[in-house]
Parts: C-alpha cells; structure tokens; sequence
C-alpha cells in the first residue's frame, strides 16, 4: 500500500476523542456482545449534536443505521514497535516479514470489565491507516525527523507510530490510532496514554503533501477535510488557488499539542485535549457540539470521528462523495472501515480507565495563597471543584443563541469576547466552547480552545490583548506577525503577585 486516494484518506484522518463517567457501565461484571449498546441509533443520532452554527435553517443529516451497517469492521491486527532511525534492533525489519497477521481482538467474546479494559487499549492503540501520512521510507529519512521532530522514547521508539502486518512478509507503518494524538512522552521518558499527544500530526501531513502529494491531490484533500462551502463566503475557499507549499505552511504553523483534525481547520485548529479526569461532562469536543449522555454517545462520537463525519451530509455538502447518501467504501480497501460496536465499547471503558500521572507540582504556601484568590475572584463560578468546569457552554463573540437552546442546554448568558473562528468557521462550530476543566492543567501546553498561549504564564500576561502581542502558541501562518488573544480576562489585572499564585493553585489541580 502507497500513499492513499484523497477520498479514501479522508475517511481516515482521525479527530479528537474525549469521554465521560458511565459508572454503572464501568462497574459491570462479564459483558456479552448483546449487551453492548449500538452505535448507530438513528433517533439518537438525530439529538447528538447541537446544530452548525453556519447552516443556518439547513440541518447536518448522518446517514442511516442501515447505510452504517453495511461499512465493512476494521479488523484490529496485533502491532509492533516503531524505532527511530538508528534505533532499531539488528535484525528487526527481516524479524517483521516472518511474523504473521493476526487479529487480536474477537467481537464474540464474553468479557469481564478487566478484559473491556485491556481490550480497549489494543483498539486504542490500532492504526486506522497503513503506509498513509507517514511511509516506511520516511522512516529511512533523516530530513523527515529534522522536520516533524517526533518525540523519541528512551528505548528508540516513536509511540505514537506503530508496524503492522496485513499479509505475512510486509510490515507496514501504521498511524491514526487514537494514540497517535491522545499518547503523550513524558520528560522522565513514560508514554502516557490519553493526556495531551506530543506529536506534530500537522508536520507529518506538511512533510507528506510535499513529499508524496500532487497538487490536485492536496487540493482535494484539503476541501473534503476542512472545506466549508455552505458558507458565503467560504472561508477555506482561497485554499482552492494555493500551492502545495502555501497549504503546507499552514500545517506546519501548528505546534505542539495543537491539530487541524477533520471538520476544523489550520486556520482555526483545536487544542488538544486530555482525555484524563472528565468525568461528568455533559459537552464533548471543544465548541460542546456532542452531547454527552452515557457510553452510546461517545461510541457515536467516537465512530463519527474516525471517518463516518465524512459521509454526513451539510445542507446538501457532503464531505467524501456525492449522492445521499454516498456510494459505500469499497469492501476490498481495507483501510475503508468503521469500528465494530464492540471495538467502539471497549475503547470507551479503556479511556474511562485512564488515569494521570503524580502531579510533580505539590501544594505550599504559594499555591494555598493561589487558591483564595481562586475564591476571591469568583474562579469558582465557570470552574467550580471537583471537576473544575460547571459543564456550561459559553457563547463566542458575534454569536447569538437562539431562543429555543436555552430550554435545550446548559448556556451562559454572557460572552467574554473569545475568537469565534474555530466555532463559527468550521464545521465543528456550533457557536459555543464549552467551559473547559482546569484539572490536570499542569500537564498540558497550547492553552485555550486553538492553543494560542503555550503556559499558564502566558495564558495570564495582561499584554496578550494588545494588538502588538505576539502569541506564544499557535500562529496561523507559523510567523512572528503580532495580533492579541482575546477573550478570559479574568487574572489579568490583579498583581503580579497574585497571578503568580493564582497559576501555582491551577498547577497543583
């Protein structure tokens, strides 16, 4: 397998998966397959989302339990290590072509609890593409490390890539696993399953597009990934008239912990998220579309996010095809699937599973000072303990709710002036951002919903909102043209003092 048809890669491009508690689920016994929820319920798909903000009195329409029904499982094949260059074992790559391929997970069994668990980590750990994004002569190449610059475990490894084998005697690269950007590599050399993923995807594609793209490839790609025609006008429209290497600029321009996933955007990316230590959310996704309501809802959102988003039909765009719904993948692609209902399940109880790491930050005199300024400023009111968010969305700058959502979510009613590019410019926009948790803050980097502040030092600097601020995070075109991060003013003008102990509470959550 080479580089993939655009229509079949952008099944592929995976997004960013968030959970939620289902304690009752989590604490059963042995589960058989017939007690497994389905994915696909018509009549609960049709209440998942909150509507795209931009389609106006159009609606999003997914296809059908039956169309779903039809698209071929993705078998979960065992894995193996992939090993920087000048890491490798001798021998590995002749080692590979004598092993076999072998399924590792059956949909028929009956499993306790553990086993959901350690079940649903081999899906979460399985490719979703094969010799797509990055190939093994990338592997070879020492231009395409100097480039992404992945992060390299202590044995050789890159964690967020894995081998393969389909067919004995070809090992191919294996990436879009849920590890690929929810896996991250500590400082003290451990890979941390669901905190923040360290791994520049975007520098992947840049280096992809540049190396293995046509024009007429990149351009398609592009438009069935981010492209937003039902808006006038369309804001990826000029995306259409640029050249490789102007598209790959954009990619490039996001840093770490910070994706351009399908349905945002490069202009407009997401942060991304820890899926550590949310439970009780009531809104997935950063702009809260998805709507959390037990297991089902994240299988759904999940199945969405690995491919079937592509096929959903905006106002009469439809992302991977035409006709509605479109033409079914073809069965003998095999990188053209979806996630059986109980690969879908497993994972969820994998990702319930997660836990963080020890906090290095520990409790004292600053962060004690930190924490009643915390009460002080009313902190409290958007981030209350224990999860530290109060599972509202808040409307962006320019949006208005409708009436009827106020009966229908949990809203504020007030705004703070956030950008409302990734919520009102993409096809993840729903016009809101959900209040995020400041839990486990400590691990992350690129704060805020597109990552544009890289510390909480950063985050809280008064001069972020001035219009010679250079960002410290994400820039749109990877320059040092200044513009403010607007938006959270809270902290910003209390004394440096205060800040300072403010940002070491935040640290100790």
């Amino acid at each position: 397998m080479r580089y993939p048809n655009s229509k079949i890669s952008a099944l592929l491009l995976f997004g960013v998966l968030l959970h939620a508690a289902d304690q009752k689920t989590a604490a059963m016994g042995p589960v058989p397959p017939s007690g497994v929820p389905k994915t696909w319920d018509d009549a609960l798909l049709a209440s998942l989302e909150i509507p795209v903000a931009t389609l106006g009195a159009g609606k999003k329409k997914h296809v059908s339990a039956e169309y779903y029904y039809r698209v071929p499982i993705r078998p979960i094949y065992k894995t193996y290590p992939v090993y920087a260059i000048g890491r490798e074992p001798a021998g590995y790559q002749e080692w590979l072509k004598q092993q076999p391929p072998a399924i590792v997970f059956d949909d028929s069994k009956v499993r306790t609890a553990r086993q959901w668990v350690e079940d649903g980590k081999l899906v979460f750990h399985s490719p979703v593409a094969y010799e797509a994004v990055v190939l093994g002569s990338d592997l070879a190449d020492p231009k395409w490390y100097k480039h992404v610059q992945p992060p390299v475990a202590p044995d050789g490894t890159i964690p967020f890539l894995s081998y393969g084998i389909r067919e004995k005697g070809f090992a191919e690269v294996g990436i879009l696993a849920c590890a690929t950007c929810h896996s991250r590599l500590m400082p003290d050399g451990s890979v941390v399953d669901g905190f923040q993923g360290n791994f520049r995807y975007n520098r992947a594609i840049a280096w992809s597009y540049r190396t293995h793209g046509t024009l007429e490839f990149v351009h398609e790609d592009i438009r069935l990934i981010y492209g937003t025609p039902f808006m006038k006008p369309d804001p990826h429209a000029a995306a259409a008239a640029q050249s490789v290497d102007e598209i790959a600029r954009h990619e490039e321009a996001l840093p770490t912990g910070v994706i351009a996933r399908n349905g945002a955007s490069p202009y407009w990316p997401t942060q991304v998220p820890s899926l550590i230590g949310l439970k009780g959310r009531k809104y997935l996704d950063y702009t809260g579309i998805i709507q959390y309501r037990g297991v089902g809802d994240l299988m759904r959102y999940m199945a969405l996010a690995q491919g079937l988003d592509f096929v959903s039909n905006y106002d009469g765009f439809i992302p991977n095809g035409e006709g509605d719904p479109p033409q079914l993948p073809d069965p003998k692609v095999l990188r053209a699937k979806r996630y059986s209902d109980e690969q879908l399940y497993a994972m969820a109880m994998y990702i319930y599973s997660l836990k963080a790491p020890p906090n290095p930050n520990k409790p004292g005199a600053l962060s004690a000072k930190g924490e009643k300024i915390f009460a002080r400023e009313n902190c409290g009111s958007c981030h209350p303990a224990p999860l530290y968010t109060n599972n509202m969305l808040l409307p962006a700058d320019g949006f208005t709710p409708p009436k009827d959502h106020f009966a229908k979510y949990s809203i504020m009613r007030v705004s703070i002036g956030t950008d409302p590019g990734l919520t009102l410019k993409t096809r993840r926009g729903s016009g809101y951002y959900r209040v995020p948790s400041l839990s486990n803050v400590w691990g992350r980097e690129m704060l805020g919903h597109s990552g544009y502040s890289k510390t909480l030092e950063d985050f809280f600097d008064p001069k972020r909102l001035d219009s010679d601020y250079v960002p410290t995070g994400f820039r749109p075109n990877g320059d040092d043209a200044p513009f403010p991060v607007k938006g959270h003013e809270f902290g910003l003008k209390i004394p440096e003092a205060d800040r300072q102990a403010l940002i070491a509470f935040l640290r100790t959550l």
